[in-house]
């Protein structure tokens, strides 16, 4: 007996942090992943420009909450599913990185680190800025997969956070 196994060339599989951002789960790629910490609130600073940062391992990184930056358009609202408002001064923060720069982003939670599979996003539905794919949870649901380098453009301005399409 003789079994062949063919895997499509659209799937990859890759170890994810599952996070929560603006009550939406949203999983980024480990290998841009370099910290995550709960902070409290006080110590995001403004500089004159009106750009907030933060301390973090003897240096200054800039700082977004993710939301300002991915937009998702639902119609329906998940209310408090994910549990992502906090009651206490705290804010959790995921620090991503692309080469040699390094952002702060402020999310709802952090969820888990798990194997995924990203599955590309094919014509003729253009692909959502700062989306890399989705990948499919055990229960059924779809989660996006944070590209981190956009997210990272869009930070800085090289990328429009939408090109005049909803995301969702």
């Amino acid at each position: 007996t003789t079994f062949t196994i063919r895997l499509p060339l659209t799937l990859s599989i890759c170890k994810a942090l599952c996070c929560v951002s603006d009550k939406a789960r949203i999983a980024f790629p480990m290998d841009g992943v370099e910290d995550t910490l709960d902070i409290p609130a006080k110590n995001i600073q403004t500089n004159a420009e009106g750009q907030s940062f933060i301390s973090w391992r003897d240096t200054t990184l800039p700082f977004r909450p993710l939301k300002e930056l991915l937009t998702f358009n639902r119609l329906l609202s998940r209310g408090n599913v994910y549990g992502g408002n906090r009651d206490d001064d705290m804010v959790s923060v995921i620090v991503v990185r692309s080469a040699n720069t390094l952002i702060a982003l402020q999310i709802d939670q952090v969820l888990s680190e798990q194997e995924i599979v990203i599955k590309q996003f094919e014509r003729p539905a253009p692909k959502p800025i700062g989306v890399a794919g989705a990948t499919v949870l055990g229960d059924g649901r779809i989660m996006p997969i944070a590209d981190v380098l956009e997210i990272i453009d869009i930070f800085q301005g090289r990328t429009a956070k939408q090109s005049g399409l909803s995301l969702w």
